[in-house]
């Protein structure tokens, strides 16, 4: 059984977006959080799944999943980042010795159809287009029964953003439980960047759909 410390090595060689959208919120999960939440994952489901990645980026959280041995459909919009994630998979795949089972999808979450045991992501944080968060967690909930998420929480809207998410969740029939928060530090990419770096909470979420 891999290591989580060994997943944070592997993961430290995923290259990043080299011009990112702002519209599209194209910010990289650092290799620490992916390797820590995907154990995490890994640890509360037992064992292997099939999981989709929704907003893929450039693959991290794709290549953590596959890495702990899940069947990963990586499933990203943008035509760049998908070129710079098969990138990436050839690198890891190189430096592991092995095919990861991931599946590059290039297409939006809104036509995306197919269900999966799991769903694993870390969406737009639905600021730069109001809501695009939401429009991630209904296509999770329509693709999985157990959805884990890693989504956006204002210091100064804590409590509002949480009790929100709550209530989306259980108008779609699934509870809420936030697993662990992460403060994480976001770099100067974007244009409207004021500061070198950022310091951001990032709470990791896990729905799962209520039986009926």
């Amino acid at each position: 059984m891999i290591r989580k410390k060994d997943v944070k090595i592997v993961l430290s060689k995923v290259k990043g977006f080299k011009n990112p959208v702002p519209e599209l919120e194209q910010y990289m999960t650092p290799p620490d959080v992916a390797a820590d939440i995907m154990n995490i994952v890994r640890l509360h489901k037992k064992q292997s799944y099939s999981m989709v990645d929704l907003g893929s980026g450039t693959g991290m959280i794709s290549f953590a999943g596959a890495l702990y041995g899940f069947s990963v459909k990586a499933l990203e919009k943008d035509p760049k980042a998908v070129t710079i994630m098969r990138k990436n998979l050839a690198i890891i795949n190189k430096k592991v010795g092995k095919n990861l089972e991931v599946s590059i999808i290039n297409r939006d979450v809104r036509s995306f159809n197919d269900e999966s045991d799991l769903v694993v992501m870390n969406p737009p944080f639905g600021i730069q287009e109001k809501d695009k968060n939401l429009v991630f967690l209904e296509k999770a909930f329509e693709t999985s029964d157990s959805v884990f998420a890693l989504l956006h929480c204002s210091e100064k809207k804590e409590v509002e953003t949480r009790k929100f998410l709550k209530r989306f969740a259980n108008f779609h029939n699934f509870s809420t439980t936030i697993l662990k928060t992460y403060k994480i530090q976001l770099p100067r990419k974007m244009f409207f960047h004021e500061k070198e770096n950022k310091a951001i909470n990032m709470d990791f979420y896990y729905f799962e759909g209520k039986k009926v």
